[in-house]
């Protein structure tokens, strides 16, 4: 009788282990690729933000201008290289190939701002908790 209590006991024991193992590497995978989708999104954010209130203006009112093209405004695109300023690409890591990201410029004429928008989500099996990343900063025209 003593034995079988105990297997129960330890049985039980291991059920609730293997249990918090298996939480913790379901955690350990969500802040992995939130970890990547927040720095994809930051990324695009501090890039896009550094152009100016000009060159997003230009983008945004003609949409074959080289930036507007570069920048895939309003759809989702896959992470999987960059085109840089002098025609040059690299090549992003394996591990940002499984996300896609968009861009959105939101304009308010009267005051001469956009609101750039990043959203990141992740495609195929790969999921981000809440669903996807989405930053957000103000870029302001300068005043004289």
């Amino acid at each position: 009788m003593e034995v079988i209590v105990a297997l129960t006991f330890l049985m039980v024991a291991l059920v609730g282990m293997f249990s918090v193992f298996s939480s913790s590497n379901r955690g350990s995978l969500d802040a992995y690729r939130e970890t990547y989708g927040r720095s994809i999104a930051l990324e695009a954010l501090e890039w896009v933000s550094g152009l100016g209130y000009e060159e997003l203006m230009a983008a945004k009112s003609m949409p074959n201008n080289p930036i507007a093209q570069r920048l895939g405004l309003e759809e989702f695109f896959p992470i999987d290289s960059v085109l840089l300023d002098d025609g040059s690409t690299i090549d992003y890591p394996n591990e940002y190939c499984q996300f896609e990201r968009k861009i959105q410029l939101i304009h308010f004429p009267d005051d001469r701002i956009f609101l750039v928008r990043v959203t990141v989500r992740a495609k195929g099996e790969a999921t981000f908790r809440r669903g996807s990343i989405v930053l957000e900063k103000l870029v302001g025209a300068e005043y004289d």
